[in-house]
């Protein structure tokens, strides 16, 4: 259940991303990796190798620190994408740890 809610959420912060108005470099930037936030889960759901399954979480929480990263050096302040992001950061780091314990 919390892979798709992960999910869910991952796919809400690229529709916030796509409906906000920045520069183009940045914007492109923050589509490529909020889409492999998306793309990394949906892998991870469609894997039966717990190592795939590991590294696919993985590869999604640092695609996250890499928007929160964009967003700080931007000076990018939207609160619901904000709210977004702390919640994928919740749930990835609670998969990510479940993988490591």
């Amino acid at each position: 259940m919390t892979e798709l809610r992960t999910q869910q959420l991952s796919a809400d912060l690229y529709n916030k991303i796509m409906s906000l108005e920045m520069p183009r470099m940045l914007k492109t930037q923050l589509e490529k990796s909020a889409s492999s936030i998306y793309l990394n889960l949906l892998e991870a759901n469609e894997t039966n190798t717990f190592n795939s399954k590991r590294m696919s979480y993985k590869f999604a929480y640092i695609s996250l620190k890499e928007c929160r990263l964009l967003m700080n050096r931007n000076k990018l302040n939207d609160e619901s994408l904000l709210d977004i992001i702390s919640l994928l950061n919740e749930k990835l780091t609670k998969l990510n740890l479940r993988m490591y314990s």
